[in-house]
């Protein structure tokens, strides 16, 4: 079994979004993943075509055997380059791709002349935090809200 982190090209787009799909079904109920759904607007096939043209974004996937089993992207904005995500599929966690992906995405970050890394975890979500603060990306910051109204979303 060969475990792989490679730049996606856009052959790659049918499984980056079967795989998005799947990371934003994976978060619907969680502490906050609702919430964070509805910041977040699918990319799609057009969203990561237009991601892998961006010289200022990288998308990236992981792959057993050539087989894709997860995915991350990357955006730099001003001095920050921000992870939109990093997803590996349940079964193959435990292997140590996400870390492959993160590795990558800093590595990428830090000579393309980024100044910081941000990332969003789930409230709750303690496996991703932890692979974020063993590469030493550590929480700055909580946003906490409460909805006032029963229609009320993030993006009113």
């Amino acid at each position: 079994m060969i475990e792989n982190v490679r730049v996606a090209t856009v052959h790659d787009i049918t499984e980056l979004v079967r795989l998005e799909a799947t990371a934003r079904g994976s978060v619907v109920g969680q502490r906050g993943g609702d919430e964070r759904l509805a910041e977040l607007a699918e990319l799609g096939a057009d969203g990561f075509a237009d991601e892998l043209s961006d010289n200022r974004t990288r998308v990236l996937v992981s792959t057993i055997d050539d087989v894709i089993v997860g995915y991350a992207t990357v955006s730099i904005a001003g001095s920050v380059a921000r992870i939109g995500a990093i997803f590996v599929e349940a079964a193959a966690r435990e292997l140590g791709l996400g870390e492959l992906l993160l590795a990558d995405i800093i590595a990428w970050a830090t000579v393309s002349d980024a100044d910081f890394i941000e990332a969003v975890a789930l409230p709750g979500d303690r496996e991703t935090k932890n692979m974020y603060e063993r590469f030493g990306v550590k929480a700055r910051a909580l946003i906490v809200s409460k909805p006032l109204k029963p229609t009320a979303t993030l993006l009113e």
